[in-house]
């Protein structure tokens, strides 16, 4: 089944809030943080004490039954959870085949536990339940692609702080207004490149609640969000618009100040 270990841990914040670099902890954790486990402050009370007086003894009971299933038996079963967890799953994500797992084990100690004790557990309440955290955890990890779109609405709200121009001439369509953001080029109706300095980009961010530029970046490259500078062609738009980038950004376009960052609006 490939299990190990498996840590159950309480706090007073989550251990997904105590680092920068997450990726990697959101297919180990799952985070059950937003669900009040009790009605009410009775019900924790004597939930407390039922545990104090009964912990450690049906854990054994439990330990013994479970001895009397084969491994290809208790496999079998995971492998079923797995697919229960899955369907379960609407949105998936590249995580989702490894944090399916951790649930499925989850799915099948409930599974076990009615077999065991009779007690009744509502295994379909209890997974909603659970996996409303993983739609949660899943909007979290997709800050990259949300972080990404947050810079394409700052320059739609904010066109007039960016040098504007269209075509492959690069013909002016505006000129900024103010304070200078960046400059932008209307390929065409499908494509924008956005010349924007890396401070601003940490700043509109920072603004969004969005921390994580160096992480984010990496997921940018990945599906082609950002281009090297240096690749794109020597026309006379494109020259004229990398001259600006110097005279109006005061810096170089192949600066590692400058980033340049590429838009589908129709996709958005």
């Amino acid at each position: 089944m490939g299990f190990s270990g498996i840590s159950i841990i309480t706090g007073e914040t989550p251990l997904l809030s105590q680092t920068e670099q997450k990726m990697g902890l959101y297919a180990r954790i799952i985070d059950f943080t937003e669900i009040a486990w009790t009605i009410d402050g009775q019900s924790a009370s004597d939930l407390k004490k039922k545990l104090g007086s009964h912990y450690g003894f049906k854990g054994c009971i439990f330990g013994e039954y479970i001895q009397n299933f084969d491994t290809n038996t208790l496999s079998n079963e995971f492998d079923t959870c797995v697919n229960v967890i899955n369907n379960l799953i609407v949105n998936k994500d590249e995580f989702t085949h490894r944090i399916s797992k951790k649930y499925a084990a989850i799915l099948l100690t409930l599974r076990l536990l009615n077999k065991c004790f009779n007690i009744g557990l509502d295994e379909k309440k209890i997974m909603k339940l659970a996996l409303s955290c993983e739609e949660e955890q899943q909007r979290e990890r997709n800050k990259s692609q949300l972080s990404y779109e947050c810079i394409y609405e700052y320059f739609k709200n904010n066109e007039k702080k960016f040098d504007v121009f269209e075509g492959n001439k690069g013909t002016v369509k505006s000129f900024a207004v103010g304070n200078r953001d960046g400059i932008a080029t209307y390929k065409n109706d499908k494509e924008l490149h956005l010349y924007i300095t890396i401070s601003k980009v940490k700043e509109i961010l920072k603004e969004n609640n969005f921390f994580q530029l160096n992480s984010y970046k990496v997921k940018w490259k990945e599906k082609g969000y950002i281009m090297k500078i240096r690749l794109l062609g020597t026309g006379y738009g494109e020259c004229k618009v990398k001259r600006l980038v110097k005279q109006h950004l005061s810096c170089s376009v192949s600066s590692k100040a400058v980033q340049l960052i590429n838009f589908h609006p129709c996709r958005l």
